[in-house]
């Protein structure tokens, strides 16, 4: 089973791979997209995807050999209903493979306090909780997705307590272009003026094998029932 399905791009290597897949989302559209993928593979008599909720979801106990959710529990407003409907339909000696949102990303301890508080690149959101929101999910109207829960690997071990086993990894980085840098706010600023100041890209490949393995955008986890 997998839970929150975007636009299907996962849905289709699953069903792909799997004898039986079921696909479960919250909205309406993600679900047709995924069942369209499904038609179009010629596995829905196997397969399938349905609306419903994380935290409750309409499976009897132990249905499940695998679950996945990439990107979605921490969505609900309760991701710890969510995870222990998660424990609950996979059979013993199932595996969960889920990533939430790292609570202490390099993107959230740094690069947002400093856009927000000393650029002031606050694009008109209402606070600091509402701009790093928006940082990570926003509509085409930039609004921020209304919930994001974040958490720590400590946090992580907390919320699946109910596993036998879980491990954690921390995954993904931004793209960072920096600018030659604006000193004109800070005090002997003309001795920063003869600091050669020049365009710097660093692509995300760079962090992936080091920093992101300590402040990546997610952390990825593995749990045994």
């Amino acid at each position: 089973m997998e839970i929150g399905l975007g636009f299907g791009t996962l849905s289709q290597y699953m069903h792909a791979h799997a004898k039986k897949y079921v696909g479960v989302d919250y909205s309406e559209k993600p679900v047709w997209m995924a069942n369209e993928r499904i038609r179009m593979a010629g596995k829905g008599n196997e397969s399938y995807g349905v609306q419903g909720d994380a935290r409750k979801l309409d499976f009897p106990d132990q249905s499940f050999d695998t679950v996945v959710s990439i990107g979605c529990l921490h969505h609900t407003g309760d991701t710890q209903r969510a995870v222990s409907e998660v424990f609950r339909v996979l059979k013993p000696g199932g595996t969960a493979i889920i990533m939430l949102y790292n609570k202490n990303s390099f993107r959230r301890l740094f690069v947002n306090p400093y856009r927000y508080y000393v650029v002031k690149n606050r694009l008109g959101y209402a606070d600091f909780a509402e701009y790093t929101r928006a940082s990570y999910d926003a509509n085409t109207k930039k609004e921020a997705a209304p919930i994001i829960d974040f958490y720590s690997r400590s946090g992580i071990k907390k919320l699946f307590h109910e596993f036998r086993s879980v491990s954690i990894q921390s995954e993904n980085f931004d793209n960072y272009d920096f600018k030659p840098f604006d000193y004109s706010f800070i005090p002997w600023r003309s001795f920063f003026k003869t600091i050669k100041r020049t365009h710097c890209a660093w692509p995300r490949e760079k962090f992936l094998n080091n920093i992101a393995k300590i402040w990546g955008l997610d952390l990825y986890m593995k749990a045994k029932k």
